[in-house]
């Protein structure tokens, strides 16, 4: 049996909110320690909403990490690498669905 990647499970997100619990939960297994020798501007806030998930994605991104101690530039990266993945899955669930694409529910469940 093999282990669930984080990127398998965005990919399996159905909702935004789901994105969001992904993300809030890949940054809580981060040890505290580590996050907290991050610079200023790479240290997670609050993720409430979609957008608070596509802004970290995007300062994470653009973070210049030139000299830097090399194990904060792996976690920036790591971050930046689930982030950017993350806005993308968010994208794929904005997106306008064909219509032969829709479920239509008639009944609860």
């Amino acid at each position: 049996m093999s282990a669930v990647t984080w990127q398998q499970l965005l990919a399996t997100t159905t909702t935004p909110d789901d994105v969001i619990a992904a993300a809030r939960n890949f940054v809580a297994n981060f040890d505290h320690a580590e996050l907290a020798g991050l610079p200023e501007e790479c240290k997670p806030g609050k993720l409430f909403d979609t957008h608070d998930v596509a802004s970290y994605g995007y300062d994470l991104a653009r973070h210049p990490c030139d000299g830097m101690d090399p194990a904060v530039t792996e976690t920036i990266h790591k971050l930046s690498a689930f982030f950017s993945q993350a806005v993308v899955r968010l994208s794929q669930l904005a997106a306008p669905r064909a219509a032969s694409q829709e479920v239509v529910r008639l009944f609860g469940s």
